[in-house]
């Protein structure tokens, strides 16, 4: 993660409209670049019958998918789905472990233009423009990880897009 700000600098051409219009804008950003966050298998069963169905599968091969994929590819089929089986009859708990699996990377980048313009005395309005997820990245969600789910090793879903808002706030 990294935050930063940057203040532009004054603009000495063209008079009064450099120096009250171009001058004293400041750009703030936070940029988050992240792992997948974990996300565990479970098998939709209840196999150890204690009234849920989030009792945990075997893991018997490698769930993750090497080389490159596009993503269209990775929503269809984020991991190897024949890497997992359902607990044998009469076995209660499955091997696989809790978060076992990282989903998706997530990038994000939030920047704010701000400036003060000043009137008269103590009076002064502020604008201000944001834009969340400025770069509109599309960071898609986990992926399902039940396995009686027909949607099984898809992404369903992605984070919010590219956000603008504007403000204007007069003080006094």
């Amino acid at each position: 993660m990294a935050s930063y700000i940057y203040a532009l600098p004054s603009a000495r051409l063209w008079g009064l409209f450099g120096t009250e219009v171009l001058s004293g804008w400041q750009i703030n950003g936070l940029t988050i670049l992240g792992g997948g966050s974990p996300f565990t298998i479970t098998s939709g069963t209840d196999e150890n019958l204690d009234g849920t169905t989030n009792d945990r599968p075997n893991q018997v091969g490698n769930p993750v998918i090497s080389g490159a994929q596009s993503r269209v590819q990775k929503i269809s089929g984020f991991f190897n789905k024949a890497a997992f089986a359902a607990v044998p009859a009469g076995t209660a708990y499955g091997n696989v472990s809790r978060a076992s699996l990282l989903g998706p990377p997530q990038y994000d980048t939030d920047l704010a233009l701000f400036k003060t313009f000043h009137l008269y005395k103590e009076h002064a309005i502020l604008f201000r423009a944001e834009a969340f997820n400025a770069f509109n990245y599309v960071n898609l969600n986990n992926p399902n990880g039940v396995m009686t789910n027909a949607k099984f090793s898809t992404i369903t879903g992605a984070g919010a897009p590219r956000i603008f808002q504007f403000a204007l706030r007069y003080s006094f």
